[in-house]
């Protein structure tokens, strides 16, 4: 369910309830600073929302991730932890994804940069490498048996909506 940092305020919540929520850090501490901002309820974050994903499998920005049914957030971290240990190449488990290995001068702290977070438009890397060049893209030309994503990038057709 979605809600306007206005209407939220009119109901009287706070950044505590929201907490409860399992709403993103980051969007508690833009409401928190919208209400210690808007004393008089004229702001340009009056249209800015939160959704309540209070189901402790669902969460997200826009409750757009959901976890195996029954499982916690918790769950699910402690289940990848046994998985890591019982795999002796550490890849991640779902969805075989991989990591985006091409650019060497990329420090992405301990994340994994994943091939779709290159040319999107977010700096990913400490010094924006990941979107470096990405006009040259546009100029590649894909296999037959690959996609070509709408940041120029080709992939392999089996990869082709693997995101759902």
């Amino acid at each position: 369910m979605r809600h306007t940092f206005y209407e939220l305020f009119q109901l009287g919540y706070n950044a505590t309830d929201l907490l409860k929520w399992y709403v993103p850090i980051d969007d508690v501490e833009q409401y928190a600073a919208y209400l210690a901002n808007n004393s008089d309820n004229m702001s340009d974050l009056n249209d800015n929302f939160i959704c309540n994903c209070s189901h402790p499998s669902i969460f997200g920005h826009y409750c757009e991730y959901q976890l195996y049914q029954g499982e916690t957030i918790s769950e699910a971290i402690e289940r990848q932890f046994r998985h890591r240990q019982t795999n002796m190449f550490g890849s991640q488990m779902h969805e075989r994804r991989s990591c985006y290995t091409m650019l060497d001068t990329c420090d992405s702290g301990l994340l994994c940069l994943d091939w779709r977070q290159i040319c999107d438009g977010e700096q990913n890397c400490i010094y924006g490498i990941d979107e470096d060049n990405c006009d040259k893209l546009e100029f590649n030309e894909c296999e037959e048996n690959e996609y070509r994503c709408a940041n120029g990038m080709c992939i392999p057709g089996e990869y082709f909506l693997d995101g759902k």
